[in-house]
């Protein structure tokens, strides 16, 4: 996945075992993968699958059995930490404070405390947190919560994204602001790791994609090539999408894109050809 270009996050032979009482269990094995400046790369897979353990390793929160984890060229130190940004599944805020002291608290733990303070109206305002910034966190909706932890993720301007089910609790109308928002990350030039079940969501944002199984990753590769053979209709190549919406609108023609469902598909297929581990 262009290998050429600069990448954020490796890694390379990466293997996680975890040692219980009822013996040891594997929950990554052999794991080579690698994230790329400036693109999304789409992480999915069943439960169970690893996707946990890899962000976590990726956080310096676990480290390998096995095999290296290097992030900006590196093995995972306080420096990188403080290049990253995370958006966990769940958003553990302290419902006592407010949105904007919620995002200052966040600003003031990263070094440049005051660029940061700088960048809180912005970030509010990007969220769409601006005109609920006074309201406390325990009177916020599951949505506005979800969006003042986004908030918090951005405001020290990580260069690096790990974001687990970053639409959950959003209705349609959330859902597509932080779709929109996360695609202008992109393209500012920062790496996105999308973490999420709703693989429409993956067809919509990532370039690249991994799916993981039982600790394996099974696929890998650009969502393009991938979904090559399995786009139904005509397709259109995506750097040629805004002038053809374009044209059709000089026409009077109003156009959408919709997902096509096919990366569905395409890892129910992926998934169904593996045994499971109690079968072999």
């Amino acid at each position: 996945m262009n290998g050429e270009a600069a990448a954020d996050f490796t890694l390379q032979g990466v293997s996680k075992v975890y040692r219980t009482l009822r013996g040891r269990t594997s929950a990554l094995k052999d794991v080579d993968i690698r994230g790329t400046r400036g693109r999304a790369l789409g992480l999915i897979g069943p439960n169970g699958a690893g996707k946990t353990t890899l962000l976590k390793l990726l956080l310096g929160l676990l480290r390998p059995s096995a095999g290296e984890v290097r992030v900006f060229g590196a093995p995972v130190d306080l420096q990188a930490k403080r290049r990253m940004g995370f958006l966990p599944e769940e958003s553990y805020l302290y419902g006592f404070l407010s949105v904007r002291e919620t995002v200052e608290f966040a600003a003031r733990l990263y070094p440049r405390a005051v660029e940061n303070l700088a960048r809180v109206d912005p970030v509010l305002e990007k969220v769409g947190m601006a005109r609920h910034q006074d309201r406390r966190i325990s009177q916020c909706s599951k949505g506005m919560a979800r969006r003042a932890a986004l908030a918090q993720t951005l405001v020290h301007d990580p260069e690096l994204l790990l974001l687990d089910e970053p639409t959950s609790g959003f209705d349609p109308m959330g859902r597509r602001d932080v779709k929109t928002l996360l695609k202008d990350l992109k393209q500012q030039g920062k790496t996105l790791l999308i973490c999420t079940h709703q693989l429409a969501e993956i067809e919509d944002i990532c370039d690249d994609v991994i799916i993981l199984y039982e600790g394996r990753v099974v696929v890998q590769g650009t969502l393009d090539a991938l979904m090559g053979e399995l786009r139904e209709a005509f397709a259109v190549r995506r750097e040629d999408q805004e002038r053809l919406s374009a044209w059709l609108a000089e026409q009077g023609i109003h156009s959408q894109r919709v997902p096509s469902g096919a990366l569905e598909r395409f890892f129910i297929e992926a998934i169904s050809k593996w045994p499971s581990a109690s079968s072999r």
